[in-house]
């Protein structure tokens, strides 16, 4: 999963991965290292046809003494809610720049820590911007 910014403001892009070894991956954009110390495990992915929401839920790790990419601190003062991001399915043994498919992209929702170790982060895809009321 990469995650493309936050709440508008210009952030440095940071990936992370299913695997225990971190990838390196251009996916046209640029080169980015997905960390394999936070990790990140997909809940079942809940697509439709319609324009209902799209939704999942992730869970990373929050690496002890603040070491990897995502920081509890920041979790917790809401700097990754709104959020960007884009989940590849990647052949890691074959990284040529382009070669993915897009499973889903959209808005990171609301993030919650549990216990100090792990996040679950609500994955929202664009339809979501279609059902909130303008004014």
């Amino acid at each position: 999963m990469r995650n493309v910014g936050f709440n508008g403001e210009s952030a440095p892009v940071i990936g992370v991965g299913s695997l225990d070894v971190p990838v390196t991956y251009d996916d046209g954009d640029g080169a980015v290292i997905y960390s394999a110390v936070a990790g990140f495990l997909p809940s079942s992915v809940a697509m439709s046809a319609d324009l209902s929401v799209d939704n999942a839920e992730a869970e990373m790790l929050i690496p002890a003494y603040d070491l990897g990419p995502i920081i509890e601190s920041e979790i917790n003062a809401g700097k990754y809610d709104g959020a960007a991001y884009v989940m590849y399915k990647v052949n890691y043994k074959d990284l040529t720049a382009g070669r993915h498919e897009i499973v889903m992209s959209g808005t990171i929702g609301q993030n919650r820590v549990v216990g100090g170790l792990s996040c679950f982060a609500e994955l929202r895809t664009i339809t979501q911007k279609l059902r909130q009321s303008v004014c």
